[in-house]
């Protein structure tokens, strides 16, 4: 089986504009989506979703890890506006129940987590 990459730019469905690789029709490989709030992806994608990158959200907070279906999945660090940062698995966008914690002042918790959306 053949699959041609091509680079190129595409406004999406998710009133977005996708900059990078695609194999048969889909986002595939290396590529960067910037979607009209300012939020932007930048990393690995298969078979058209996001597999593993970063993302800087408009509203302040950056997410690099794993996806899928659309949500954070696997190991993955999400550092809010204040400085907070969480390192764990994370499940279906829901934080894992072990994990690290890094306050803004340097204190580091680690242990269980309360399961949090997104």
């Amino acid at each position: 089986m053949t699959y041609q990459t091509i680079a190129g730019e595409n406004k999406t469905k998710e009133r977005a504009v996708y900059e990078g690789e695609w194999v048969s029709d889909m986002r595939s490989g290396q590529g960067t989506m910037k979607w009209m709030d300012g939020s932007v992806y930048e990393g690995e994608w298969r078979v058209d979703k996001r597999f593993y990158g970063r993302l800087k959200m408009s509203v302040g907070y950056t997410y690099e890890g794993g996806w899928e279906n659309g949500l954070f999945h696997g190991k993955g660090k999400l550092v809010m506006k204040n400085g907070m940062q969480m390192e764990c698995e994370f499940e279906q966008g829901r934080a894992s129940v072990n994990g690290r914690v890094v306050y803004k002042d340097g204190a580091v918790y680690v242990g269980s987590l309360v399961l949090a959306e997104r």
